[in-house]
C-alpha cells in the first residue's frame, strides 16, 4: 500500500528540481478544513494533514528580456552596468551597480553615440536598434516650425515609431532634436 501524500511527494520533488525552498509553493492544513498555511520548511508528509500546491500564476518579471541581455553583457565583461541606463522623472541615468529590476523603473542599454557637424552645428545620435528600445521610452521629432518646440513621443514600437527611427527622426534627448532643427534651417537659409 502506498503513502497517502505519495503522489504529492513526486509534485514537490519536481518543484525542487527548479527551486532550492519549494515549500514556499506548497500549504498545509489539518484534516477538520482549518485555514491553508504556506509551509516554512520542507513538509513531513503527516498523515493528519493535507497538502496541497498553490494556485500560482507565474508571469514573467516584467524586465525578464532585458534580465537576459544583461546577463549575456555580463558574459563579455566584468562591469556590464557601465554600458546600461535606468530612468527616474528626470531623465536616463547610467548605472553605477547591477540593476535591482525595480518593476516601476525603465532599464535599457546605453545608446551608442555618435556626433556629427551639419553646418557648424554638432548633433548627437543614437545609434538604436527597435527591439532594445522599451515600450514607454520618450523621444522628440525635430518640429521645423518652431526648432525650440520638439514634438514628444513614447514608443510603442509602431509603424511610425519604426519610421522615424529608420529615418534619422527620432531624438532620445530633446536638446539633440533641437539642435538638429536648428542645423537644418540653417542649411536651407536663403540669403537675398
Amino acid at each position: 500500500m502506498k503513502h497517502i501524500h505519495a503522489e504529492l511527494m513526486k509534485q514537490y520533488a519536481e518543484d525542487a528540481k527548479h527551486l532550492s525552498t519549494p515549500y514556499v509553493l506548497w500549504e498545509y492544513r489539518g484534516m477538520r478544513g482549518e485555514p491553508w498555511r504556506t509551509l516554512q520548511e520542507h513538509p513531513l508528509w503527516d498523515y493528519c494533514l493535507e497538502y496541497r500546491r498553490k494556485e500560482c500564476n507565474f508571469e514573467p518579471h516584467p524586465h525578464q528580456q532585458l534580465m537576459q541581455q544583461y546577463a549575456e553583457d555580463a558574459a563579455t565583461c566584468e562591469d556590464p552596468w557601465k554600458y546600461w541606463q535606468w530612468k527616474d522623472q528626470y531623465g536616463w541615468n547610467v548605472l553605477d551597480d547591477t540593476p535591482r529590476w525595480n518593476r516601476k523603473l525603465q532599464f535599457r542599454p546605453k545608446p551608442e553615440t555618435k556626433d556629427i557637424e551639419i553646418n557648424g552645428i554638432t548633433i548627437s545620435t543614437q545609434i538604436l536598434d527597435p527591439k532594445n528600445i522599451a515600450i514607454g521610452t520618450e523621444y522628440y521629432i525635430p518640429n521645423l516650425v518652431n526648432p525650440e518646440l520638439p514634438t514628444r513621443f513614447s514608443w510603442e514600437n509602431t509603424k511610425f515609431d519604426i519610421d522615424a527611427l529608420q529615418n534619422g527622426a527620432l531624438f532620445l534627448q530633446k536638446i539633440d532634436a533641437i539642435n538638429y532643427t536648428k542645423a537644418i534651417i540653417k542649411a536651407q537659409s536663403w540669403d537675398f
